[in-house]
């Protein structure tokens, strides 16, 4: 047998092309390549359906057969993208192929550099890309350049679309108006022309967790999570954190398109700007109610007294040989006793005793203030019931599809079971919670009190987490130390016990039957730094 001797040093390439040549004049075979450049557009404009109809209507009346779809889904045509490339190289592959039928140009590919050079690269393999709504006479000896041109076009054309959106987009912006997705726990509605957000039910359960952490500042996240999860908001560790750092909740606006700078939105606020620096602060550490994991005993103040001179926190350290505890700071000579420091706080503390002539008012201050608490706990009490009953609900549906239906495997059953037997057990515990410390609150006026008269004794116990807590209750920005005089100076008292300062500055020979003290209470009420002993001592 005599061997062609031309064939055998053809490339694999130039063989199919060959090959294809051969096959056209027998038959005319297609690939049909359809494609939306959004995920947005493939939901919801019908668009691929359209296309497809159009090319089998094509390939029908010029008499090619359909070998195979490509496409169908949405890819950006910026550039070359993985489906289109795959779909290009299995059709210049297969000798069969000689047509590739798109429904324009531009859905062949938006980018003009890569449709021209794909669809020359087709040509030279013998496939040839047809545009149902852009037939061009093949005899014309100007038909590659037009193709070409309506590629071009199309990009021009998608380029100037993009300008125009981009405009409308940073007008949006600077108009206060978010016109895309909105964080977790919004809703988005466009009514005109305008972008409508406001806070839904996730949102309004989120907001508790603001709200934990300016209460509660050694909160932990997992502890959040938990608390969320038996209201029935499921978030992970990393969504939460995303959310609490986000300014959109306070009802500002952070984009590229701001340059940096923060502006009012038009959305519906989830909490106040206030709460969200608040909470800034605590998560950056710079609060000090912060609580620092690593223990000082010896030191308590370390971390929430400062130098007046510079500003700076003061350390401690402890001489040794004498067991002798010291405060000092980088300034020259700020070198305090220990013993002298607390000495001096726990007077300090002790200064704020309510004088007997006004524990009615204090009382009446506190009372308040817990019936506030009060109604938190039950408005917590009701979205923890309301969650409660659903996944009881869940399990009994899980119960009977397995039971009686036989639509779930026994492993699915059994592990469905236990995560919802879990959710329900962290739900019945947080109702407890609820309920005792709804209970309790009637009983913590005068033992709120009486902690607020005892605070220097209760502090002089050196229980490191105990003096944390009362020293970022009574003073939340710290203490300064003034060296050149060597007395600790206080400054932006908890309100609470600033009045209590100012009523012991006052009352002596004053006698409070005879003062009216309504505005007074008014004040304190809305003022915060109050929380039930529970929470706090």
């Amino acid at each position: 047998m005599i061997k062609n001797k031309k064939t055998d040093n053809l490339s694999r390439e130039e063989r199919i092309i060959r090959k294809r040549k051969e096959l056209a004049k027998k038959e005319k075979v297609a690939a049909i390549w359809t494609r939306v450049s959004s995920a947005d557009q493939y939901k919801n404009n019908n668009s691929i359906p359209t296309q497809i109809a159009a090319c089998e209507d094509y390939c029908a009346r010029n008499g090619i057969r359909v070998k195979k779809y490509f496409g169908g889904e949405n890819e950006s045509g910026s550039k070359a993208g993985e489906l289109f490339l795959d779909m290009i190289g299995e059709v210049l592959a297969d000798p069969e192929y000689n047509h590739i039928i798109v429904y324009d140009f531009d859905r062949f590919s938006r980018s003009s550099t890569d449709g021209i050079i794909y669809k020359a690269k087709a040509k030279n393999s013998g496939v040839t890309v047809k545009s149902v709504n852009q037939p061009i006479d093949e005899n014309n000896i100007l038909a590659e350049q037009i193709e070409n041109i309506f590629i071009v076009l199309a990009n021009i054309d998608n380029a100037m679309r993009r300008h125009k959106c981009h405009e409308g987009m940073v007008a949006c912006i600077n108009r206060g108006e978010w016109y895309s997705r909105p964080p977790y726990g919004y809703t988005s509605k466009k009514v005109g022309k305008k972008h409508i957000i406001t806070v839904n039910e996730q949102g309004r359960i989120l907001k508790h967790a603001f709200e934990w952490i300016v209460d509660e500042p050694e909160i932990r996240q997992t502890e959040i999570i938990r608390r969320l999860r038996s209201e029935g908001l499921e978030i992970s560790k990393q969504k939460l954190s995303q959310c609490l750092r986000n300014c959109f909740y306070c009802g500002l606006i952070e984009h590229e398109y701001l340059n940096g700078n923060r502006i009012e939105g038009c959305q519906e606020p989830l909490i106040t700007k206030a709460m969200y620096w608040k909470v800034q602060d605590i998560l950056d550490g710079n609060n000090s109610n912060y609580l620092h994991a690593k223990e000082t005993p010896r030191f308590p103040l370390k971390g929430h007294i400062r130098s007046s001179m510079d500003g700076r926190a003061l350390t401690g350290y402890t001489v040794k040989k004498k067991n002798l505890d010291y405060y000092k700071s980088n300034s020259k000579g700020c070198n305090i006793s220990a013993k002298v420091v607390h000495a001096q706080f726990v007077e300090i503390l002790n200064s704020l005793s309510v004088p007997d002539e006004f524990n009615p008012l204090f009382e009446m201050v506190i009372r308040r203030k817990f019936e506030e608490k009060e109604s938190e706990f039950t408005e917590r009490a009701q979205l923890v019931s309301k969650n409660h009953n659903a996944l009881k609900t869940k399990l009994k549906t899980a119960k009977t599809r397995y039971v009686t239906e036989n639509c779930i495997s026994e492993e699915d059953y059994n592990e469905v079971k236990a995560d919802l037997e879990r959710k329900i057990s962290e739900c019945e515990q947080e109702l407890k919670m609820c309920t005792t410390a709804r209970s309790n609150l009637a009983e913590y006026t005068s033992t709120t009190l009486k902690i607020a008269s005892t605070l220097g004794s209760e502090w002089r116990k050196f229980d490191f987490e105990v003096c944390q807590k009362i020293q970022a209750l009574v003073f939340p920005e710290g203490i300064l130390w003034d060296n050149e005089n060597r007395v600790a100076r206080t400054e932006n008292m908890n309100p609470f016990f600033a009045k209590i300062a100012l009523a012991v500055r006052s009352v002596g020979g004053c006698d409070i039957k005879n003062k009216d003290t309504s505005n007074e209470v008014s004040r304190l009420v809305a003022g915060g730094g109050l929380e039930p002993p529970a929470s706090g001592l």
